[in-house]
């Protein structure tokens, strides 16, 4: 694991992040993972969101894909009740709950969920080897881990695509995206690094959406 990220991140605290979150740009990213994640669910699928802060992701699952069963997942308690006021009118129906828990030790049985997604999460996980493992082992058979990271590598000509998608002036974004990169982005390399040492040697990191990262990998065979 590289050392960059074991140092310690500053994250803003859950009211600022709710705020930021709620912005036309998170907006539009949400409903684009949302998107993404639709072609690998299954009919009436079980999903998890790992790190589901305010909840965002998951009301737009909830909108693109109502027969899905999700549940959301954040250690923090004051993020959760972002998360339940955000989720309000969804989360109350059958198949839709919030849990308090460390990413690194899911309380769920082994093969629970076709789907288990972490968004923008990973890079402040403790041991995100730990994490990674951990959402492996509660995949069903055939399921899927989807992780979207920022791409430490983003070229300018992915942050101008990205600009042009949100109707943004690339001189605008650039600079933002550089500074915010320093601390919550990942390299290609570091996202493999990961998957290998959590036992998943054929998972794979694939460049969406101009500036992320989506590590993907299938349910491990059962021992």
């Amino acid at each position: 694991m590289t050392r960059r990220l074991r140092l310690p991140h500053l994250e803003p605290p859950p009211w600022l992040y709710t705020l930021l979150s709620r912005g036309f740009v998170m907006q539009d990213i949400h409903g684009r993972f949302a998107l993404d994640l639709a072609g690998f669910l299954p009919p009436q699928a079980a999903l998890l969101d790992v790190g589901t802060g305010p909840g965002f992701l998951l009301k737009a699952l909830a909108r693109l894909r109502p027969d899905v069963r999700l549940t959301g997942l954040d250690l923090s308690y004051q993020m959760l009740r972002h998360s339940r006021r955000v989720l309000a009118g969804v989360e109350g129906r059958p198949g839709r709950r919030l849990v308090q828990a460390d990413a690194q030790a899911l309380p769920f049985r082994g093969r629970t969920f076709e789907v288990v997604v972490a968004t923008f999460s990973l890079h402040i996980w403790p041991e995100p080897v730990k994490g990674v493992a951990e959402c492996a082992r509660v995949l069903k058979p055939r399921g899927w881990g989807l992780i979207y990271e920022l791409q430490r590598e983003a070229t300018r000509a992915g942050i101008k695509a990205l600009a042009r998608q949100l109707g943004l002036p690339a001189w605008l974004l650039y600079p933002g995206f550089r500074i915010l990169s320093l601390q919550h982005a990942l390299r290609a390399d570091e996202l493999k690094e990961i998957a290998l040492k959590a036992g998943l040697p054929r998972a794979r990191v694939r460049p969406v959406h101009h500036v992320f990262w989506r590590l993907e990998f299938e349910a491990p065979a059962a021992p």
